[in-house]
């Protein structure tokens, strides 16, 4: 395997690749201001969106890759505590982030790209999978 540090990364595949993007962009999903988020929340937000949604399937989680765009003042020290702790929930998921991308913009966006596996498409939870008398969660209001 090959991560980052190289052009692009390079992994060993199973069978299936199952493949979640997540993108937050500040003011949409987060404000930084008024204490509502900080840049550690945003990152573990950000890093859990994207492996919550493989999990819902049922896939392994194996890679991520995670992209910023930081807006103009975004103190380096912020950024860098953005990442740690995407790393922190990527490794407790047995997670590795082995790329990704840094950019500017108007706004601080975090994309997470999560590659997760499975052996067989049996294995794998889908949406229209779901059958009179599942057992459904959800959290916040529907709607």
């Amino acid at each position: 395997m090959r991560g980052i540090g190289d052009d692009a990364a390079v992994v060993r595949s199973r069978p299936l690749c199952v493949t979640s993007v997540d993108t937050m962009v500040q003011d949409v999903h987060f404000r930084l201001q008024d204490g509502w988020a900080d840049a550690e929340e945003v990152g573990h937000r950000a890093m859990a969106g994207a492996l919550s949604d493989l999990a819902a399937m049922g896939a392994e989680a194996g890679e991520a890759y995670l992209a910023l765009v930081l807006p103009q003042g975004f103190e380096e020290e912020r950024a860098l505590a953005l990442v740690r702790a995407a790393g922190v929930l990527a490794e407790a998921c047995a997670t590795t982030i082995l790329g990704g991308d840094v950019s500017s913009g108007p706004a601080l966006i975090v994309s997470v790209t999560a590659v997760g596996w499975a052996e067989h498409e049996r294995r794998l939870i889908a949406r229209d999978g779901a059958q009179a008398g599942d057992l459904i969660g959800v959290t916040g209001s529907l709607g």
